[in-house]
Protein backbone atom coordinates (compact mmCIF):
# COMPACT_ATOMS: atom_id res chain seq x y z
CA UNK A 1 0.00 0.00 0.00
CA UNK A 2 1.25 3.41 -0.94
CA UNK A 3 -0.96 5.25 1.21
CA UNK A 4 -4.48 6.85 1.45
CA UNK A 5 -5.52 3.46 0.50
CA UNK A 6 -4.60 3.41 -3.19
CA UNK A 7 -2.73 -0.42 -3.84
CA UNK A 8 -0.10 -1.32 -6.33
CA UNK A 9 -1.70 -3.38 -8.29
CA UNK A 10 -2.55 -3.52 -11.89
CA UNK A 11 -5.52 -4.57 -13.12
CA UNK A 12 -6.21 -5.54 -17.06
CA UNK A 13 -9.35 -3.75 -18.39
CA UNK A 14 -10.44 -5.98 -20.44
CA UNK A 15 -10.26 -8.74 -17.63
CA UNK A 16 -12.17 -7.04 -15.32
CA UNK A 17 -14.64 -6.07 -17.60
CA UNK A 18 -17.01 -9.70 -17.34
CA UNK A 19 -18.49 -10.96 -20.52
CA UNK A 20 -21.57 -10.34 -21.78
CA UNK A 21 -23.75 -12.33 -23.70
CA UNK A 22 -25.55 -10.10 -27.24
CA UNK A 23 -28.01 -7.38 -25.98
CA UNK A 24 -30.60 -6.12 -27.47
CA UNK A 25 -28.71 -2.77 -27.98
CA UNK A 26 -25.91 -4.80 -29.92
CA UNK A 27 -28.78 -6.28 -32.28
CA UNK A 28 -30.30 -3.05 -32.86
CA UNK A 29 -27.12 -1.74 -34.01
CA UNK A 30 -26.41 -4.26 -36.72
CA UNK A 31 -29.85 -3.25 -37.47
CA UNK A 32 -29.34 0.15 -38.08
CA UNK A 33 -26.04 -0.55 -39.99
CA UNK A 34 -28.17 -2.94 -42.37
CA UNK A 35 -30.62 -0.16 -42.92
CA UNK A 36 -27.62 2.63 -43.59
CA UNK A 37 -26.49 0.06 -46.48
CA UNK A 38 -29.84 -0.86 -47.57
CA UNK A 39 -30.49 3.32 -48.19
CA UNK A 40 -26.49 3.78 -49.39
CA UNK A 41 -27.26 1.47 -51.39
CA UNK A 42 -30.55 3.08 -52.34
CA UNK A 43 -29.12 6.50 -53.14
CA UNK A 44 -26.51 4.92 -54.63
CA UNK A 45 -29.01 3.10 -57.18
CA UNK A 46 -30.79 6.20 -57.70
CA UNK A 47 -27.10 8.49 -57.99
CA UNK A 48 -26.41 5.51 -60.99
CA UNK A 49 -29.63 6.07 -62.73
CA UNK A 50 -30.00 9.65 -62.30
CA UNK A 51 -26.22 9.72 -63.88
CA UNK A 52 -27.88 7.58 -66.61
CA UNK A 53 -30.99 9.93 -67.21
CA UNK A 54 -28.55 12.61 -67.23
CA UNK A 55 -26.38 11.23 -70.26
CA UNK A 56 -29.56 10.81 -71.92
CA UNK A 57 -30.65 14.30 -71.44
CA UNK A 58 -27.38 15.48 -72.58
CA UNK A 59 -27.59 13.28 -75.63
CA UNK A 60 -31.07 14.47 -76.45
CA UNK A 61 -30.34 18.43 -75.83
CA UNK A 62 -27.15 17.49 -78.40
CA UNK A 63 -29.44 16.41 -81.01
CA UNK A 64 -32.06 19.04 -80.41
CA UNK A 65 -29.16 21.53 -80.95
CA UNK A 66 -28.36 19.81 -84.00
CA UNK A 67 -30.92 20.18 -85.42
CA UNK A 68 -31.79 23.23 -84.78
CA UNK A 69 -28.54 24.21 -86.10
CA UNK A 70 -29.46 22.32 -89.56
CA UNK A 71 -32.59 24.18 -89.18
CA UNK A 72 -31.08 27.77 -88.90
CA UNK A 73 -28.77 27.05 -92.00
CA UNK A 74 -31.57 25.74 -94.02
CA UNK A 75 -33.50 28.77 -93.30
CA UNK A 76 -30.35 30.82 -93.41
CA UNK A 77 -29.61 29.43 -96.93
CA UNK A 78 -33.44 29.50 -98.13
CA UNK A 79 -33.40 33.54 -96.66
CA UNK A 80 -30.08 33.66 -99.11
CA UNK A 81 -32.32 32.52 -102.17
CA UNK A 82 -35.29 34.15 -101.15
CA UNK A 83 -33.00 37.17 -101.16
CA UNK A 84 -31.27 36.49 -104.27
CA UNK A 85 -34.56 35.25 -106.01
CA UNK A 86 -36.25 38.94 -104.76
CA UNK A 87 -32.82 40.69 -106.13
CA UNK A 88 -33.78 38.68 -109.76
CA UNK A 89 -37.32 39.72 -109.59
CA UNK A 90 -36.79 43.16 -109.05
CA UNK A 91 -34.24 43.67 -111.69
CA UNK A 92 -36.78 42.15 -114.01
CA UNK A 93 -39.05 44.61 -112.75
CA UNK A 94 -36.98 47.43 -113.70
CA UNK A 95 -35.63 45.90 -116.65
CA UNK A 96 -39.22 45.80 -118.14
CA UNK A 97 -40.07 49.09 -117.23
CA UNK A 98 -36.88 50.06 -118.71
CA UNK A 99 -38.27 48.72 -121.87
CA UNK A 100 -41.80 50.05 -121.56
CA UNK A 101 -39.94 53.73 -121.19
CA UNK A 102 -38.41 52.85 -124.57
CA UNK A 103 -41.12 51.39 -126.15
CA UNK A 104 -43.30 54.66 -125.11
CA UNK A 105 -40.04 56.88 -126.24
CA UNK A 106 -39.83 55.24 -129.40
CA UNK A 107 -43.52 55.13 -130.09
CA UNK A 108 -43.74 59.22 -129.89
CA UNK A 109 -40.30 59.62 -131.49
CA UNK A 110 -42.61 57.71 -134.52
CA UNK A 111 -45.43 59.91 -134.18
CA UNK A 112 -43.19 63.27 -134.03
CA UNK A 113 -41.43 61.70 -137.40
CA UNK A 114 -44.52 61.50 -138.75
CA UNK A 115 -46.17 64.51 -138.19
CA UNK A 116 -42.23 65.91 -139.21
CA UNK A 117 -43.25 63.83 -142.47
CA UNK A 118 -46.70 65.21 -142.87
CA UNK A 119 -45.39 68.79 -142.11
CA UNK A 120 -42.31 68.19 -144.74
CA UNK A 121 -45.16 66.95 -147.36
CA UNK A 122 -47.65 70.36 -146.54
CA UNK A 123 -44.24 72.08 -147.02
CA UNK A 124 -43.38 70.65 -149.93
CA UNK A 125 -46.80 71.26 -152.15
CA UNK A 126 -47.33 74.33 -150.42
CA UNK A 127 -43.74 75.42 -152.00
CA UNK A 128 -44.69 73.74 -155.64
CA UNK A 129 -48.10 76.05 -155.50
CA UNK A 130 -45.75 78.99 -154.52
CA UNK A 131 -43.69 78.15 -157.84
CA UNK A 132 -46.85 77.47 -159.54
CA UNK A 133 -47.89 80.46 -158.53
CA UNK A 134 -45.06 82.67 -159.26
CA UNK A 135 -44.78 80.79 -163.04
CA UNK A 136 -48.07 82.34 -163.45
CA UNK A 137 -47.73 85.58 -162.27
CA UNK A 138 -44.59 85.67 -164.62
CA UNK A 139 -46.41 84.55 -167.69
CA UNK A 140 -49.11 86.95 -166.52
CA UNK A 141 -46.41 89.48 -165.69
CA UNK A 142 -44.92 88.68 -169.45
CA UNK A 143 -48.39 89.63 -170.92
CA UNK A 144 -48.08 92.92 -169.71
CA UNK A 145 -50.28 92.77 -166.31
CA UNK A 146 -50.08 94.25 -163.04
CA UNK A 147 -49.22 91.62 -160.95
CA UNK A 148 -47.91 91.99 -157.45
CA UNK A 149 -46.35 89.36 -155.57
CA UNK A 150 -47.73 89.72 -151.83
CA UNK A 151 -44.35 88.59 -149.18
CA UNK A 152 -44.71 87.81 -145.63
CA UNK A 153 -44.42 91.45 -145.04
CA UNK A 154 -47.17 92.62 -146.86
CA UNK A 155 -49.62 90.60 -145.28
CA UNK A 156 -52.02 92.02 -142.37
CA UNK A 157 -50.59 91.61 -138.96
CA UNK A 158 -53.88 89.66 -137.43
CA UNK A 159 -54.05 87.41 -140.44
CA UNK A 160 -52.87 83.64 -139.52
CA UNK A 161 -49.39 82.96 -140.26
CA UNK A 162 -48.80 79.50 -139.24
CA UNK A 163 -48.66 76.46 -141.29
Amino acid sequence: EVGYGIRDTWIDPAKAVPEMAPTTLENDGRTRISQRVAMDSQRVDLLIGDRMTLHETVWIVEEEAYAAREAWAYSVGLSQTVHHKLQTLREQVYAQEYQLQTHQTQLQLQKTLRVMRDMRREMGDMQAELLALRGQLRKAGQSGGDVRVLNHQDAPRDADSHI
